[in-house]
């Protein structure tokens, strides 16, 4: 038991560590995690042991994990109706439980109003109740509840949960990289780029990871740079400067980014082509692209890596293109595209990945149209979302959140049946945290949290 519980804080740091009295008691019983990050923490610690000896533990997002969370899920659901019942003893002071058991009445559903507001802005009738309690009620009634905001110094260019310490990682324009605990709502880890002596200069350009331990940033005056997370909380470190793209004179350099989880970074100008820059090699890929800086559906106007770094897409005006990372390295200029073709958004402002690459979502002036290359048949998809979609999403138990110029809407993408809708401006970003529980909209200078 030790060495699990060793090997496991030392391979997964962070808050959810459990120590060896509670697990002690979970494992026997007497009771449960406290929460579902804890669970998972220690189901993914015992899985990290293999014949004896110590193994990486399986990521936050391996899919081995999702009967825990529907377990937790069921747990949670069936003490809300022991509660919510009327034979509980907790609903008859004094009263002693019948021997024979009894029957469980159907769960009483409280309106929005009955548990907290639904507005930012507005006080709640239970402010005290930590966050774990209200993303609880809020997934009780089916809506989406405003759970709380965060309030930052700058323009917030970025967010992402990281997969470490469950944080949620804000970038501001000044440069600072700030790790949230949503359950206190404070930062805890406080990072700057400016701590190595680099020029001070705002921030023109910025992306996260998906599992959020790397990015991938320019600031004036800087070279295109990569950093990454170190054993260190809350520390970054550079892992490689990048020069710019080759563009035609007049074009921005560096304007449109992405990067892996393995720390492949992906940096184009609109007007000429990208760069494939993987930590294997110490050369970069130069992909030239078709099109003129006066032809708008020549320009690029969106980047994409999958999480493993095996899938590339971008895409020209209206137009989406996929190809594999190895095919780029070994051919950039004749590489054979998995997928070329016109997307009914119109002029693509977004693409994301999901599924390892075997989905894509396109994001473009009339909404969202999902790819799905595990069926053919299925490549065409209804035209999802509003009109102008700048930003998507996904979450791991298989939603989608798409950002428009008037707010947010959040499908199931099992059936492409709409959630929810929330109308709200000035949105910039959207991610989902790492249990799908809470979808994090960041807008100018702060962080809405909802659920």
């Amino acid at each position: 038991m030790d060495r699990i519980i060793k090997w496991g804080a030392k391979a997964m740091p962070g808050t959810s560590v459990m120590a060896k009295g509670p697990v002690s008691e979970v494992l026997a019983g007497k009771r449960a995690p406290q929460t579902i990050d804890r669970l998972l923490w220690l189901v993914r610690a015992l899985m990290a042991f293999e014949d004896g000896q110590e193994i990486a533990p399986p990521s936050r997002r391996d899919p081995a994990l999702d009967t825990w969370r529907e377990r937790w899920n069921s747990l949670q659901d069936a003490r809300q109706i022991q509660r919510s019942s009327p034979d509980s003893p907790k609903n008859h002071p004094g009263a002693q439980p019948p021997r024979g058991g009894s029957i469980i009445q159907p769960l009483h559903m409280p309106r929005v109003q009955e548990t907290f507001s639904a507005n930012p802005g507005h006080a709640s009738e239970e402010p005290d109740w930590p966050l774990a309690m209200r993303v609880l009620k809020a997934r009780r009634n089916h809506n989406p509840i405003y759970l709380a905001s965060i309030h930052c110094d700058d323009l917030i260019v970025a967010i992402s949960f990281s997969t470490v310490d469950d944080l949620l990682m804000v970038a501001l324009s000044d440069g600072d990289v700030l790790g949230w605990d949503l359950e206190r709502l404070e930062v805890v880890h406080p990072f700057n780029l400016d701590t190595l002596n680099r020029r001070p200069g705002n921030v023109t350009h910025f992306v996260f990871s998906e599992n959020g331990r790397r990015f991938t940033c320019t600031r004036m005056g800087d070279p295109l740079t990569a950093w990454a997370r170190t054993d260190q909380p809350g520390e970054y470190q550079p892992t490689k400067n990048l020069d710019a793209v080759p563009n035609i004179p007049g074009a921005p350099k560096a304007e449109l980014l992405a990067i892996a989880d393995n720390g492949t970074v992906l940096s184009g100008a609109a007007s000429s082509g990208f760069q494939l820059s993987r930590p294997s090699s110490d050369e970069a890929v130069y992909v030239p692209v078709q099109g003129s800086y006066e032809q708008t559906r020549g320009k690029i106007t969106a980047l994409a890596i999958s999480p493993d770094a095996r899938m590339i897409a971008y895409a020209q005006g209206d137009r989406v293109v996929m190809t594999s990372t190895e095919d780029i390295a070994a051919h950039p200029t004749q590489f054979t595209p998995i997928f070329d073709a016109p997307c009914r958004t119109g002029q693509v402002n977004d693409l994301r990945f999901y599924q390892g690459g075997n989905v894509l979502a396109c994001a473009g002036r009339t909404g969202v149209e999902i790819l799905d290359f595990r069926d053919p048949r299925r490549l065409k998809q209804v035209v999802l979302g509003k009109e102008n979609t700048h930003s998507v999403t996904f979450a791991l138990d298989g939603h989608l959140a798409c950002a428009d110029l008037s707010g947010v809407s959040v499908f199931n993408l099992s059936d492409r049946r709409l959630t929810y809708r929330k109308e709200v401006s000035n949105v910039s970003a959207v991610t989902f945290s790492l249990d799908s529980s809470i979808l994090a909209v960041a807008r100018n200078r702060e962080v809405e949290l909802w659920s």
